[in-house]
């Protein structure tokens, strides 16, 4: 297994490097999530904060994807939370981005998805979380990707 995901991984950097060149508009990107009340807590408690994602993390440029993932979870339990969050990653700065990502477009068996997939350990800062409309089951949250030289990242990385 851990053959596969480094396979995975050095696929997906090489990819990203070659993207990189063709790619230098900013993109926005969803992804949908139906998150247990404790983790959904933490998401809460870790506003302006940085997330760290411990598994590969699919997002998709269209929203209505993400919000069929949000349905979903919301169908198959009702103490679950839906997430739809949302990121702009701006593709002129791809080069200060500590986690490569790739668009899937062409790879993927689910085409019609417009999937990105970012890698293991991609770090995020949630800047907004917000209730969607009077739905105390949807939430929305508003995502940016951190750079080597942002502040929040370097402080913890020279404390450590």
């Amino acid at each position: 297994m851990g053959v596969s995901i480094r396979k995975l991984h050095r696929e997906i950097e090489q990819l990203h490097e070659e993207q990189s060149h063709d790619h230098r508009e900013s993109i926005k990107l969803f992804r949908g999530q139906g998150l247990i009340q404790s983790d959904f807590q933490r998401l809460l408690d870790t506003k302006n904060g940085l997330l760290s994602f411990n598994n590969f993390f699919s997002t998709s440029k269209c929203k209505n994807i993400a919000m069929l993932f949000v349905e979903s979870a919301l169908q198959e339990n009702e103490d679950i939370v839906g997430v739809v969050s949302s990121m702009n990653v701006d593709q002129s700065q791809i080069l200060a981005v500590i986690t490569p990502f790739t668009m899937m477009d062409g790879l993927s068996a689910f085409g019609e998805e417009q999937e990105v997939l970012f890698l293991m350990h991609t770090i995020f800062r949630a800047d907004n979380i917000n209730q969607i409309t009077d739905n105390t089951c949807q939430w929305k949250a508003q995502l940016t990707i951190t750079s080597e030289n942002g502040p929040q990242l370097a402080s913890i990385t020279d404390h450590m």
